[in-house]
């Protein structure tokens, strides 16, 4: 674990203590919001119009394009913290364990419980269960909702990210 709870201006020392605290659902919205945050804050640097900006800024979600875009420290920081309190029954390592496995959304949100029916209906977020009883990878989930509560996916490409910034050192 860093020494330090704190990259560039994010602050993760209040996530920290819900997940210590087992505080699953308020760690998971800490989490959305963070990466939301920090997704925010890319969408300005990366030079978009002003437009495109203005709308990407008040989406509520995680684009594919944003799960790309997360820097290496936070997402290993939010990983290693969400792996840690759980002792590996949530985070985005769990989580991309199962995506390589699975290598489908609808396999995949089954497999972790974000759907039903095949995979094929997603549940809303007041549906998902934020307890140890959840099945492995179950949580972080709230970066992949929207703020009504419905599933958009991209796990894979946090996945994939994941994948990208393991064995950097930070």
């Amino acid at each position: 674990m860093p020494d330090s709870l704190i990259i560039g201006t994010v602050n993760y020392t209040q996530l920290r203590e819900f997940l210590n605290a087992g505080e699953w659902q308020r760690g998971d919205r800490e989490t959305g919001r963070i990466l939301l945050e920090i997704a925010q804050t890319s969408r300005v640097v990366a030079g978009l119009s002003k437009a495109d900006t203005q709308w990407l800024t008040r989406l509520d979600y995680l684009t594919e394009d944003d799960s790309l875009s997360i820097p290496c420290a936070d997402l290993c920081l939010i990983d290693r913290l969400w792996m840690d309190s759980s002792e590996g029954h949530f985070g985005f390592t769990i989580q991309s364990q199962i995506w390589q496995q699975q290598q489908d959304y609808a396999h995949f949100a089954q497999t972790v419980g974000w759907a039903v029916s095949g995979g094929i209906e997603w549940r809303s977020y007041g549906e998902l269960i934020f307890d140890l009883s959840a099945p492995t990878g179950h949580l972080p989930a709230k970066p992949f909702y929207t703020g009504e509560g419905l599933g958009v996916g991209w796990a894979a490409n946090l996945a994939s990210r994941l994948d990208d910034c393991q064995g950097l050192d930070f």
